[in-house]
This record gives C-alpha cells, sequence and structure tokens, in this order.
C-alpha cells in the first residue's frame, strides 16, 4: 500500500495550492494560506506525533479502501480527497500483489478487512528508516538564515520553514518548507522531500523552489553518501 501511494502521489485535493504559493508569498492581505490548506485536518489520517506527509497519504488510501464502494465518493467530498488518485493507488496495489503472487508462486488477494488504518510507531519507525536510504540525496536541513531587506526571498521565509539540502550546490540549496506539508507548524530539523516545486513570482520574476511530502528522520539516520557529498 505504502509503494502504491508513493507511485501516484499525495490524494488531497488542495485547491489552487499555487496559486496559494503566491498568496503566501506576495499578498498579505489575502486569507492565510496554512488555515485555507488545513480547513480539512488530514492529520486525522496518519495519527499522532505527525512525521510524515506521506503517513497522511498512506492512511487515507487504507480508510479509503474500507468504504463501501457505494460510499467512497460520499468518503472524498467529506474529506476534500481525490478519488481518481485513490483509484490509481487501487489498481497500483492489486498490481503489486499480483506480481509478489506470481513471485511466490501462491495466490495471494486483497482482504481489505485484514487492512489497519492505524500506522503502529514501529511501522513509522521501519518507513521512516527505509525512506531515508531511499533517497539519500534529497535530506534537507533546517536552517535560520538572514536575508537582505531587497533579497525577495526575504518575506516569504518569515512565513515558512527554510532548509538546505545537504549536497547541493551552495546556489541551488534553499528551499522552503511547502505550506500544505502537516509538518509546517512543527517543522523538524531534518527531512526528506519526495516532492519539489518552483513557482514564479509575477511581481519580481523570482524563483521560489519549494519541498513537499516531506517526512521527519533522526540525524543518524542520513547515510554517509549524503554526508560525504554535504562536506
Amino acid at each position: 500500500a505504502f509503494v502504491s501511494v508513493m507511485s501516484v502521489g499525495e490524494p488531497f485535493d488542495l485547491d489552487s495550492r499555487d496559486d496559494n504559493v503566491e498568496n503566501v508569498d506576495m499578498h498579505s492581505k489575502e486569507k492565510d494560506s496554512e488555515e485555507f490548506i488545513h480547513n480539512i485536518d488530514w492529520r486525522m489520517f496518519c495519527g499522532k506525533p505527525v512525521v510524515s506527509d506521506l503517513f497522511a497519504s498512506l492512511g487515507a488510501f487504507i480508510e479509503y479502501l474500507k468504504q463501501s464502494p457505494t460510499l467512497r465518493t460520499t468518503f472524498c467530498n467529506r474529506n476534500r480527497l481525490i478519488k481518481k488518485r485513490l483509484e490509481e493507488m487501487s489498481q497500483q496495489l492489486l498490481q503489486l500483489i499480483k506480481i509478489c503472487g506470481d513471485i511466490l508462486n501462491i495466490d495471494l488477494s486483497l482482504d481489505v478487512s485484514d487492512l489497519d488504518t492505524k500506522i503502529s510507531s514501529e511501522q513509522k519507525l521501519f518507513l521512516r528508516r527505509l525512506i531515508a536510504k531511499s533517497f539519500p540525496f534529497q535530506i534537507a536541513e533546517k536552517v535560520s538564515i538572514t536575508f537582505q531587506l531587497n533579497d525577495p526571498n526575504r518575506k516569504l521565509a518569515s512565513k515558512l520553514p527554510t532548509y538546505r539540502v545537504l549536497g547541493a550546490s551552495p546556489n541551488d540549496s534553499l528551499r522552503f518548507l511547502h505550506p500544505s506539508s502537516l509538518l509546517s507548524k512543527i517543522p523538524p530539523k531534518f527531512l526528506v522531500f519526495t516532492e519539489s516545486l518552483s513557482v514564479n513570482d509575477r511581481k519580481t520574476s523570482a524563483v521560489r523552489h519549494y519541498i513537499k511530502n516531506v517526512t521527519a528522520i533522526e540525524p543518524n539516520w542520513i547515510p554517509s553518501q549524503t554526508l560525504a557529498k554535504a562536506i
């Protein structure tokens, strides 16, 4: 199920999310983006503490599978989920189950009653470590930077957590945590991101770089090849 989520992407309907990023950037009088995005609390799908956006996607997917087929559209509308993506995840999962069954030469099937809607602490720990190993060059560290008064990033940095991608070029290492992230209120020191987004500012033509679908990790989980490249 987790591989299916990783393959398809987040199922949350953020409604013109890219425009919303620009609102954070340039239009202080616009409705606060964090309030706008989190008026549906998707954290309910991943439990506490919130350590990964991906776990919320996984929890939403499992909840979707456990719904009666006749109630799935209602479930998606109520929780602002994209049904098309959840259906794509379902197809991916069925294909993976078939491939595993063929490899093991046994008949495997999906029984949704066996799915646990809550991810255990042990499962979360295992998956977070696995993510850190799987994306060694998409690890970032939270930093505090003082921008010049005329720097177009200065205003954005006052609203969103700033990160430095480990091992990236100094001229291309800064990223802002996207406001749609469930970790944006309590940003971790180190994280892995599985998606990046660049947005052009219409007023200054500056390019803003964001990271999304992030997972908090511990510093001792950072792979050696990441540390070697960061030196």
